[in-house]
């Protein structure tokens, strides 16, 4: 098979403010994060809305994308769009050795009402456009 799609797409909020960091050859900045993501249903018996199946992504963005992170706060809700990626790692101090799966993002947007790298009339348009997505969507995640 000569096609494949290596792609993911995520809406969750961030466990923490997202950590940043420079790369040692050219200084680029790296931000991670850790974005949260449950599955919302309804109980049949109660009619009550439940979260299930809790899940944390670590999300790694380079660049303007880090940039950018690094304005999000806690609990900011944020689309992420990217490649998963493994990777090995070493602790070059200890010899500990490890391998981790994350989202390297190409993609990362600010969900929350205020967005802090946008202008006024750009708030002004995304939030006339998502206002209704949002108004009720406070509760959507339970952590």
């Amino acid at each position: 098979m000569a096609y494949s799609l290596n792609k993911a797409q995520i809406i969750g909020v961030l466990g923490d403010k997202p950590k940043m960091s420079y790369t040692k050859n050219d200084n680029t900045p790296v931000a991670n994060l850790s974005v949260g993501t449950s599955r919302m249903y309804k109980d049949k018996t109660t009619g009550e809305f439940k979260y299930t199946d809790e899940t944390w992504h670590r999300v790694v963005a380079f660049g303007y994308l880090a940039e950018k992170a690094d304005k999000l706060d806690k609990m900011s809700k944020v689309y992420v769009e990217g490649t998963i990626l493994t990777r090995d790692w070493k602790n070059e101090e200890t010899g500990k050795e490890g391998r981790v799966t994350e989202i390297r993002a190409n993609e990362l947007i600010a969900l929350d009402k205020k967005m802090p790298d946008q202008t006024s009339d750009e708030k002004n348009s995304s939030n006339s456009e998502t206002a209704s997505k949002d108004d009720d969507s406070d509760d959507e995640f339970p952590f």
